[in-house]
């Protein structure tokens, strides 16, 4: 109708879903400074559920060929992969390749969190530090070697089921299946500062490992072991700790990859 202004484009729409998804995550990041009361649900649960369902939303809104669901399918037009329940080898090469942000084994519930880390950049005493201010439980030295200089990567979290295991699994099977899909173990550093990237988001009763190969870290017993976040409400808080490897680990536990470096001559 004359005068009538015209409604946003399908980019424009796109990037106002986006900025929806991407507000309601700045909210969260923030949501642990509210009091919450007696027999409420913590705000920052709230708002995590509320971002599942706009990312959800916005996911439903993509046309088709914007969303993949094989590896033979992902392009530079893809923003989201949604497989049908089991990884394909050397998937999350294709992933990193181009930077799919919107990861699911299979969807709407099988979910596979993405977060990006910087890591470096601090030595081991500015780290320890730094846990301490943040009140962080650690029981131990802090056996990691820094990297001078500051680096960007990006983490992925999966369970052992996500892996394809339907049973226990030891940390070598664990590893060997995660570097079969195209992750890589982490360095030890990215305990720290995952730790401390992770302070409020962190839900209470959560835990995770970190998919690296087992060190020895100095305690009650020096047998090797990988890094634990874990956030128990009571029982210690927020803390990191280890988690001796000689016994397998179930299908729900879960483990944080880091996803390949691609170089700029091979997005070309």
């Amino acid at each position: 109708m004359p005068g009538e202004k015209p409604g946003p484009s399908p980019e424009e729409r796109e990037e106002i879903e986006k900025e929806r998804v991407l507000e309601t995550a700045r909210l969260i990041e923030g949501g642990a400074k509210f009091k919450v009361k007696e027999g409420k649900e913590p705000y920052f649960e709230v708002l995590r559920k509320q971002k599942l369902a706009a990312e959800e939303g916005y996911i439903r809104s993509l046309d088709p060929e914007e969303r993949a669901t094989k590896a033979s399918e992902i392009n530079e037009k893809t923003k989201a992969y949604l497989g049908h329940g089991k990884l394909e080898p050397g998937i999350f090469n294709k992933i990193a390749e181009y930077d799919i942000e919107y990861i699911y084994r299979q969807f709407p519930e099988g979910k596979i969190d993405r977060f990006r880390l910087v890591i470096g950049g601090k030595t081991v005493k500015r780290l320890k530090e730094e846990l301490i201010d943040e009140e962080v439980g650690l029981g131990f030295g802090l056996p990691v070697t820094t990297l001078k200089n500051k680096e960007k990567i990006d983490l992925v979290r999966l369970t052992v089921a996500d892996l394809g295991f339907e049973g226990s699994a030891t940390i070598d099977q664990i590893n060997q299946r995660a570097e079969e899909l195209g992750l890589e173990l982490c360095p030890p550093e990215v305990a720290p500062h995952f730790r401390l990237s992770y302070l409020k988001e962190q839900p209470g009763g959560d835990s995770l490992y970190i998919g690296m190969k087992p060190i020895a870290i100095p305690s009650h017993d020096d047998d090797l072991s990988v890094f634990r976040l874990g956030n128990y409400p009571g029982f210690g808080g927020r803390v990191l700790s280890k988690e001796n490897v000689s016994t397998p680990f179930i299908p729900l536990n879960e483990f944080v990859f880091r996803l390949p470096k691609v170089s700029k001559e091979e997005k070309k």
